[in-house]
């Protein structure tokens, strides 16, 4: 085994991969009862909604080929992987909770145990049973009820099995998309829908991190830096805003603005007594939001979850849809036009940890779309480096990449490849283990991974 480099990581750090259900299993187990099943069979003004047509009806199969991506995932060197519950597949109809998924999920948990991977089991990841959306989706004040109905009876399916929880992954990007921008479903562009889909969001976070809390207990395990990871967490999107122009107040006030809109405000309004979204004295009153909790509704989060991909140069502008131009800085891309900037990972996590104190850090996702996978080893390389310098003095707990395979990249569908492992979709979905897989394995060893 290499020496270790960089600073000493502890024997408990957690070094992963990440991918969703909807994502990678297909349809098999009740997927056409989701949201994002009916979407994906629509079109808009004649045109398909998803990049070539494409659905997840298939996806990767992983609901029945979970044993090979995990056997994958053992060679790589793994000690955890990071995946969702389908909602729509355990929940079907109103009141109705399948046992046998429930069953099949906790298959896939003991398996992954079998192979010696933690399991880190996110409850949301941005689809829903199409019946929620029937009842208002999140701009009703119902919906942080119905989330919590199920997601206690996946903890009371897999409790047992599971203590990392995440509640939602990147809620504001489902804000943004699904409830201002109308991208996503449920296809709603409203600011109004979307402050209200944010606030009970915020409520359904808090409330099933209290159920979890009263099940598992409040993980006082969580903290002291260095620790074994458990509990309850969130996986944030957090991206690099940097003015446009460095000397100008009003591009630094943007950024910083866009940064909280995007990010911290949803964090902050999880963990205190309301959710503010505050903006510049400029901008009109109708963006500004701030409401109190519910009353018994106690604030909660063991651990933030990090996902980072990009920096942006933000340039004021006149406030209209955005409150801002967006720029790509120049430099090397990924597939999708996403710039790379490994030196923001290490910003975005002392960011967090200003902003947080106290609360352990965890990289939930990190990747790049590379289909050649001629980038890749260089990315990892150099996130890495920055993820050493980061947790040098930073309480950061582990790392997850994204992705453990190619998959479903939503409205991109299979035209994104960010797999460590390439999906062969013309070849009988053929799993084969890309170079950078190889890179990431070596990377983790030479940072003593398992001591």
């Amino acid at each position: 085994m290499a020496a270790p480099v960089g600073p000493a990581y502890p024997r408990s750090f957690l070094w992963g991969a990440a991918f969703s259900a909807h994502q990678t299993e297909g349809m098999e187990g009740g997927g056409e009862h989701g949201d994002w099943y009916r979407f994906e069979h629509e079109t808009r003004d004649g045109e398909p909604t998803i990049a070539d047509g494409d659905t997840a009806d298939r996806a990767t199969d992983f609901w029945s080929r979970y044993t090979e991506d995990l056997r994958e995932a053992k060679a790589i060197g793994l000690t955890t992987l990071r995946t969702s519950i389908a909602w729509e597949k355990v929940n079907p109809e109103p009141g109705v909770f399948r046992a046998d998924v429930l069953d099949h999920y906790r298959a896939v948990v003991d398996a992954m145990h079998a192979c010696g991977l933690r399991p880190m089991i996110a409850l949301h990841h941005f689809t829903h049973p199409t019946w929620f959306h029937e009842r208002g989706g999140w701009t009703s004040s119902e919906a942080p009820g119905l989330f919590l109905e199920y997601a206690t009876r996946v903890v009371d399916g897999l409790g047992d099995r599971c203590d990392l929880w995440i509640t939602f992954n990147e809620p504001m990007i489902l804000v943004e998309l699904g409830y201002l921008k109308g991208a996503f479903p449920p296809g709603r562009s409203s600011l109004a829908d979307a402050y209200e889909a944010a606030y009970q969001l915020a409520r359904a976070h808090r409330l099933v991190a209290a159920m979890i809390h009263a099940k598992q207990g409040a993980s006082p395990g969580a903290r002291g830096p260095g620790g074994s990871l458990r509990g309850v967490g969130l996986a944030q999107a957090v991206a690099v805003y940097d003015p446009f122009d460095a000397s100008s107040a009003e591009d630094r006030r943007a950024a910083e603005t866009l940064a909280d809109l995007a990010s911290w405000d949803f964090v902050r309004g999880i963990t205190g007594d309301r959710l503010r979204f505050t903006m510049p004295p400029e901008v009109p009153g109708a963006w500004s939001f701030d409401r109190a909790f519910p009353a018994g509704e106690p604030p909660s989060l063991d651990w933030l979850g990090v996902n980072y991909y990009m920096r942006w140069l933000i340039e004021a502008a006149p406030f209209g849809e955005v409150p801002a131009e967006w720029h790509t800085p120049d430099g090397e891309r990924g597939d999708n036009g996403w710039a790379i900037a490994p030196e923001g990972l290490a910003r975005v996590l002392a960011g967090a940890a200003a902003r947080f104190p106290g609360v352990p850090l965890v990289v939930t996702e990190n990747g790049l779309a590379d289909a050649r996978d001629d980038r890749r080893p260089a990315f990892l390389r150099a996130h890495l480096a920055s993820l050493d310098q980061a947790i040098a003095t930073l309480d950061v707990r582990g790392y997850y990449h994204w992705s453990l395979t190619d998959n479903f990249e939503w409205l991109d569908g299979y035209r994104m490849r960010f797999g460590l492992v390439e999906i062969r979709y013309d070849q009988g979905l053929a799993r084969v283990p890309r170079p950078s897989a190889r890179v990431y394995a070596d990377l983790i060893r030479e940072r003593g991974a398992g001591g």
